[in-house]
C-alpha cells in the first residue's frame, strides 16, 4: 500500500496510489466493507483504527474503483503533494548514523543512538519550493529514509520493533551548516522552516525487501552526491525505535528519519551548499523519489504543510498491540 496526502482545493485529502491514480481513502474504506471502525479522515487516523490485514482489503477496494473509472481519479503529478503524514506527533531525526559519514566528518562513532528532533513547520512536501530564512547561509542536503510508526510502542524490543512499522517514506534533513555552534545548537541547525521535505508516498513494508540492505542516493542538480544503502547505519532502524520506546511512546504516524550516508556538502572540498534554483532528488529503491527546489530566502512565516491547523489532536480507541 502506498500512501500520499495531498491539497484538494483548500483541504488535505489522504489517497492511496494505484498506478499513479491517487483514490481517496475514505471511499477506498468505504467501498471496502469493513467490519472495523476505522477513520480515514488522515493517513495517521487510518494507521490508528487499521492494521495490515484492512490494508489488503483497502488496497482491493482502490484497485477496483481505479480500474473502473481510472480518469474519475487525479494523477500523482497533477496534485500539489504534502507529506505522507502532515500531522505527525514526533519528528525525530538520528545523527551520525553513518559509518561512513562519521568518518568523513572526523567524528568517532556514537555509543548509543542520537536523537534531535524537528518540528511541524519544518514539514513540507514533494516537489515543494523552500525557502530558507535569510539567517541559512550554508544550507546542506542530508538524505535519508524514515520510518512511520504504525501502531502505539512503548518498551518495544528490537527483535519485534518491526511490527510497529508502518513503512518507509523518504526526508531530505536540510541543514544550516553557518549556525553549527556545537551539540547545543542542533536544533537551530536542524529543525528550521521547511527543512523537512518528506515524501512523495509512505509505502508498507510489504512492498519493500529487506530494510538492512535499501539503497538510496542523493543527486543536486542531476549529480549524484550521495550514494550507498542502510548497510552502512550504526544502529538499524529496529535498535533506533527500541532504544526511543525505552522513555518515549511512539504513536501512529510519528517519523523516525534513520540518519544520512556519506556525500554532504560540508565535508566536500571545496565545500558545497545549495543556492537559488537548485533541485535536490532523494532516491530510494522501491519508495521512489522526493524532489526539493531551493527558492529565495524568505521571513515569511512559515505554518507547516497543516496550514496552521493543530499538529495533532487527541486519538481515541487505538489499540496498543503491534500491526499483525
Amino acid at each position: 500500500m502506498r500512501l500520499t496526502t495531498y491539497m484538494d482545493g483548500t483541504h488535505e485529502l489522504p489517497t492511496i496510489v494505484v498506478e499513479e491514480r491517487l483514490c481517496p481513502l475514505e471511499i477506498a474504506v468505504d467501498r471496502a466493507n469493513l467490519t472495523t471502525d476505522v477513520d480515514a479522515t488522515s493517513v495517521r487516523r487510518l494507521l490508528a483504527t487499521t492494521g495490515k490485514a484492512d490494508w489488503e482489503y483497502i488496497t482491493r477496494s482502490a484497485e477496483q474503483l481505479v480500474a473502473a473509472d481510472p480518469k474519475a481519479f487525479p494523477g500523482i503529478d497533477s496534485v500539489a503533494l504534502l507529506p505522507p503524514v502532515p500531522d505527525p506527533q514526533k519528528i525525530l531525526c538520528l545523527a551520525l548514523n553513518s559509518k561512513a559519514h562519521c568518518q568523513e566528518v572526523g567524528v568517532p562513532q556514537p555509543a548509543i543512538p542520537w536523537f534531535f528532533p524537528k518540528w511541524p513547520t519544518s514539514l513540507t512536501g514533494h516537489r515543494a519550493t523552500v525557502h530558507p530564512a535569510p539567517a541559512v547561509t550554508q544550507l546542506d542536503w542530508e538524505g535519508e529514509i524514515a520510518v512511520v510508526i504504525g501502531a502505539n510502542a512503548k518498551c518495544v524490543s528490537a527483535e519485534r520493533a518491526l511490527e510497529y512499522i508502518a513503512g518507509v517514506t523518504i526526508l531530505n534533513d536540510l541543514s544550516a551548516r553557518n549556525l553549527i555552534r556545537g551539540i547545543e545548537t542542533i536544533a537551530v541547525t536542524k529543525a528550521g522552516d521547511g527543512q523537512a521535505p518528506c515524501g512523495p508516498a509512505l509505502v508498507t513494508l510489504d512492498e519493500l525487501g529487506d530494510l538492512s540492505e535499501l539503497r538510496y542516493r542523493t543527486l543536486v542538480n542531476g549529480v549524484i552526491k550521495q550514494d550507498g544503502s542502510t548497510a552502512d547505519y550504526i544502529f538499524g532502524i529496529e535498535e533506533a525505535i527500541a532504544s526511543i520506546s525505552r522513555v518515549i511512546t511512539l504513536i501512529p504516524g510519528d517519523i523516525i528519519s534513520m540518519g544520512t550516508l556519506p556525500g554532504v556538502g560540508l565535508c566536500r572540498s571545496p565545500q558545497e551548499f545549495l543556492n537559488e534554483g537548485d533541485v535536490v532528488d532523494i532516491e530510494v529503491d522501491g519508495v521512489g523519489t522526493l524532489r526539493t527546489t531551493i527558492g529565495s530566502p524568505s521571513t515569511a512565516p512559515q505554518l507547516g504543510p497543516a496550514a496552521g491547523a493543530p499538529c495533532y489532536d487527541a486519538v481515541t480507541d487505538v489499540s496498543h498491540a503491534p500491526i499483525r
